[in-house]
């Protein structure tokens, strides 16, 4: 199946405008085709990287909080819960 979808990639990216959305998105494919493939062999690679978006979320959302921490007990209080 992988055979087929690079034999079409290859075949369709000189025929559709590379500035255009279609080009844009074959142009990427065939980029992160050594990936892709390094995927498929191996079955222990997880396709999606929400469980670590998940585990630095409360940092991301906290940078924001964290600048109203003006005062050294308000840090400590900070660090006493991210910790």
């Amino acid at each position: 199946m992988l055979d087929k979808l690079k034999a079409f990639l290859d075949k369709t990216i000189n025929r559709v405008p590379s500035e255009g959305l279609t080009g844009k998105a074959v142009s990427y494919m065939l980029n992160q085709w050594s990936k892709l493939v390094a995927y498929c062999d191996s079955g222990e690679l997880r396709i999606s990287n929400i469980m670590a978006e998940n585990a630095i979320r409360p940092f991301a959302v906290g940078r924001r909080a964290w600048l109203f921490a003006d005062t050294p007990s308000g840090a400590q209080a900070s660090a006493t819960c991210y910790s």
